[in-house]
């Protein structure tokens, strides 16, 4: 979710059973959000544990004080996370990427991620699609059956290709 998105859920806009929250989008477009198991259960440990009493709001994610979490408390969360984490680069934007690549990484459909993320075109999706492909090119090198086959790497060192002892004497 982009940050206004997240910011903007009210408590009647989860539905944790269905694992789901409706947010609103850019051009104050409703769409509907899928949320993981994990997520769930942090929500609603969240919800019935943590989240101070709202007197006067409905929105989901308050403050210590009761007041709606603004922009400006979301990033100086993140910010503390980044200093506490290690990670230099970290931004709520980021986890948005993220999510994306991994999504697609994980077999995932452009479809289906462009309704996700609220994207109006396929235009935006192909960027995560983009970089997935490269991140694939780059892992495929070591996920090659082949070059992770010690046996036959171990043997062909030093014999030339048309030997025919690198392949068992096929060659």
């Amino acid at each position: 979710m982009r940050c206004p998105e997240l910011l903007g859920i009210n408590i009647e806009d989860k539905h944790l059973e269905e694992q789901w929250v409706k947010v609103m989008g850019k051009g104050r477009k409703e769409r509907v959000v899928p949320l993981g198991s994990k997520v769930t259960w942090l929500l609603q440990r969240y919800i019935y544990h943590f989240r101070p009493e709202a007197l006067d709001s409905s929105q989901l994610f308050l403050c210590v004080d009761s007041s709606p979490i603004s922009d400006n408390d979301l990033h100086m969360l993140f910010k503390r996370l980044s200093g506490r984490s290690g990670i230099t680069r970290l931004h709520p934007h980021l986890l948005r990427h993220t999510f994306a690549t991994r999504y697609l990484i994980s077999g995932g459909d452009r479809f289906s991620l462009q309704q996700i993320l609220g994207h109006t075109t396929l235009e935006m999706t192909w960027r995560y699609t983009d970089m997935v492909a490269l991140e694939i090119a780059v892992r495929r090198k070591s996920l090659s059956p082949m070059d992770g086959n010690t046996a036959v790497n171990t043997r062909a060192r030093g014999k030339k290709w048309g030997s025919g002892a690198v392949f068992g004497g096929l060659g």
